[in-house]
């Protein structure tokens, strides 16, 4: 999960060439150009998105070192793990989908894979790793039940 951060925080807070959208023109429309303007309800969207995978993001390494250093009541608090790695997954996920549909126009046009830029790519991967992150996180709670379950018998 920590390389879907930092990944995410990329995409997200980096502001140059290439970016899902302008921070300047989401906080102050005058800044926007023509295009921005027409599309400023997607872009809003897709940081909405961005910033909550984010933020998701960062609760789960907490929430992983929390269970790690809290060994004796890992059994108790290890379940949201699972549900947690999902919301970042479908955040991610939603801005990846909304950025492509509107990249795309709706009307049949297609863009390249060059046309996207960079820090879609960087999501596209965070969106990777964060369905990585489910699988090893069913994995992890899976584990931590059968091994708790054996030590009580």
């Amino acid at each position: 999960m920590a390389g879907a951060a930092v990944m995410t925080g990329f995409a997200t807070f980096k502001q140059n060439e290439g970016k899902l959208y302008n921070w300047d023109c989401l906080l102050d429309e005058i800044k926007c150009n023509e295009l921005e303007r027409k599309q400023i309800l997607y872009m809003r969207l897709v940081a909405a998105f961005t910033c909550l995978s984010f933020i998701f993001e960062l609760i789960c390494i907490g929430y992983d070192l929390a269970t790690f250093y809290i060994c004796c009541l890992r059994d108790y608090i290890i379940h949201p793990l699972s549900c947690l790695a999902f919301l970042t997954f479908s955040f991610l996920m939603t801005v990846v989908i909304i950025y492509a549909v509107v990249q795309n126009h709706g009307f049949g046009y297609q863009t390249d894979e060059e046309d996207y830029g960079y820090t879609y790519w960087l999501i596209v991967a965070s969106t990777v790793l964060a369905g990585i992150d489910i699988i090893v996180a069913s994995i992890t709670v899976f584990f931590a039940e059968t091994t708790v379950f054996s030590f009580s018998m």
